[in-house]
């Protein structure tokens, strides 16, 4: 009987018609293609037992002079330091609070406790820490004194906690002589993008703005919106801040110390005390930040660039003697973020990019305007990778080496259409270097939590895209592992390219994983062909014998007579590896019964330790009537 060969061309297809489009591959879930051949893609462990407080919105890795590294983690509440597994909370201290006298008040039946704190300033969401507290109402100073979340703020004097005991009959003015730490605001938890209609309630506390006002740019200008941090290294320590917040400064000589703000370093000089994101010049270390106050505690401009002087980190007071200075950039309402390159800033605005590029002399820096009508979708939508620059816009997916080109996506309509545009800016853009892939996590339209929940990838070496569905909200390439870092909306960071199943929990799970072709024509198509045999052609990658009875994956055909007729009858065969010598033997054919005159064929693994890579399957079949 003649053979048909199965091949596809690479990534996933979702252009045309199922009858236009034969050939390609239509959909799968953790797979990747290794030149045209699609394989199963790497699992995941646990980087710490340790978990962190919040969701994840920023992961940064940079290293000691002693060779000590370090991960930056921006939550939704905090900024740690990891090393060693260990999460340090660096989150700066907004303000604190002594010698509060009796302040709190109990309800009965109740863990929720009214504290009085005069213009505390606080909102829900804000991290406190509580301390010198005495029990009362059956609630110990233990239960007290503990770190907790502002859960109502009823007015500017009283505020609202969570404690670890329950009050028995109700009581006020209680608790001693308290002191309360109130930790920076970082932003809001998981507020959609923007402020616009609909956003808060019309004249709230956040919204002061009414018909016919101008445009709000002082520091309130950032509120309501998701946190989102800036972390960059500055040699050995860490230039970090919220979303239209005040810089601070981490310093590896005392790594247990919160961040320390700006204005208390040395040689400080009017560094911007409200910014958008701040980026480390590559090739010049001038502190750049974008989108800030301007000259001499002015007011917020969400289109200003300033910079510091050379290797002077806080100094920002121009003058002949330094390289200090700024520019106001004209195309826009509002930075968005900036991505640098080795030889370029790329800053993004609501409508334009623009390169900024250090020339050295009288001007330090050149800012050019290089593409109009231009968007990003979110603060974290951007990714490098060999110094060009991708990115996802809200009209599709975008590239920069020199000039600005409209990445070919042939799943482009699907994602652009999947995404829930009121979370598009938690969007999140990494690499894996050693697959030469871009990856976006967003939020899709079936997110049960409005946390990322699916991932779109690009292989930059063939050209090729597919997705699937992953709970991640950070994918960052992990430079010293060469296995990417990702963080869990679990509160857990994740090694991935790790073994080939879900270590998120112990025991591990499987990872289901799995490709569907688009249908194809059996034969020539104009008869029907009765299929009754696959001969396999795959290949099991991990070379654990302890695990070689798992090795298995399973060949499915569905065949159908029209296009877009529903798949009549489906016949399956489970490829199972059976020796572990260098000549690898497995499951050599499967033996079919099925008819029609187009096919689609899946090749699926659900078992622990399943490693396939698929390559041309062939089909043994005959032509053949219908009874």
């Amino acid at each position: 009987m003649p053979l048909q060969k199965l091949q596809f061309l690479p990534g996933f297809f979702r252009r045309g018609t199922s009858y236009s489009d034969a050939g390609r591959w239509f959909e799968g879930q953790w797979v990747r293609f290794r030149d045209k051949y699609p394989e199963k893609m790497g699992g995941w462990q646990q980087y710490s037992s340790n978990a962190f407080s919040g969701i994840c919105r920023r992961l940064r890795q940079f290293a000691s002079l002693a060779g000590i590294t370090y991960t930056a983690v921006g939550t939704s509440t905090k900024m740690y330091v990891e090393t060693g597994g260990t999460f340090t909370d660096i989150t700066p201290v907004r303000a604190t609070s002594t010698g509060l006298t009796n302040p709190f008040a109990s309800a009965a039946g109740s863990s929720v406790i009214t504290v009085t704190d005069s213009s505390h300033g606080a909102q829900v969401g804000d991290v406190i820490l509580v301390s010198g507290a005495t029990g009362f109402d059956d609630i110990t100073a233990d239960e007290l004194n503990i770190e907790a979340t502002i859960t109502s703020t009823a007015d500017a004097n009283t505020f609202t906690y969570v404690c670890n005991g329950t009050g028995t009959s109700g009581l006020s003015t209680q608790g001693g002589t308290v002191t309360i730490t109130y930790l920076i605001t970082p932003g809001a938890f998981g507020y959609p993008i923007g402020a616009g209609w609909g956003a808060l309630t019309f004249d709230s506390a956040l919204i002061t703005r009414h018909w016919g006002a101008p445009a709000d740019l002082s520091a309130a200008y950032g509120q309501g919106k998701i946190t989102q941090w800036t972390a960059e290294p500055y040699g050995e320590d860490l230039i970090f801040h919220p979303r239209y917040g005040s810089m601070y400064y981490w310093d590896a000589t005392s790594p247990t110390a919160r961040g320390a703000l700006f204005s208390t370093l040395g040689g400080h000089a009017d560094a911007p005390t409200t910014v958008i994101k701040t980026i480390v010049s590559p090739k010049s270390r001038h502190v750049i930040t974008l989108g800030c106050n301007t000259e001499g505690a002015g007011n917020f401009d969400p289109m200003y660039v300033r910079w510091s002087d050379n290797e002077s980190v806080a100094n920002f007071t121009a003058s002949t003697t330094n390289t200090a200075g700024s520019q106001r950039l004209t195309r826009g309402s509002t930075i968005i973020t900036a991505i640098p390159t080795r030889e370029l800033i790329l800053i993004y605005t609501d409508t334009s990019l623009y390169a900024m590029q250090w020339i050295g002399g009288q001007y330090v820096f050149s800012i050019d305007l290089i593409a109009e009508n231009s968007s990003i979708i979110g603060f974290n939508a951007a990714a490098v990778e060999h110094d060009t620059v991708y990115w996802l816009g809200y009209d599709g997916f975008h590239s920069y080496d020199g000039s600005v080109t409209n990445l070919d996506c042939e799943v482009e309509d699907y994602i652009l259409n999947d995404i829930n545009y009121e979370y598009a800016d938690k969007i999140n853009a990494g690499k894996t270097t050693s697959f030469d892939e871009i990856i976006w996590l967003y939020v899709s339209t079936s997110s049960a939590d409005g946390e990322p929940d699916k991932y779109v990838i690009y292989n930059t070496r063939i050209k090729a895209w597919y997705y699937g569905s992953i709970a991640r909200t950070v994918w960052y390439d992990n430079q010293y592992t060469n296995q990417p870092l990702a963080a869990g909306t679990d509160g857990y960071l994740y090694s991935h390219e790790v073994g080939f199943d879900d270590g998120s929990t112990n025991p591990p799970q499987a990872i289901t994983s799995y490709v569907e072709s688009l249908p194809f024509e059996l034969g020539n198509g104009d008869k029907f062909s009765f299929i009754t045999r696959i001969i396999h052609d795959i290949t099991f990658r991990l070379r654990d014998a302890s695990t070689s009875s798992a090795q298995k994956a399973t060949i499915t055909l569905k065949a159908s007579d029209y296009p877009g007729e529903a798949i009549q009858d489906t016949d399956s065969g489970t490829i199972t590896r059976t020796n572990q010598m260098d000549v690898e033997e497995y499951t050599r054919y499967t033996d079919l019964r099925l008819r029609g005159r187009q096919c689609k064929v899946r090749c699926e693994s659900t078992t622990l330790g399943s490693s396939w890579r698929l390559g041309t399957p062939r089909l043994e079949m005959r032509e053949d009537g219908r009874k």
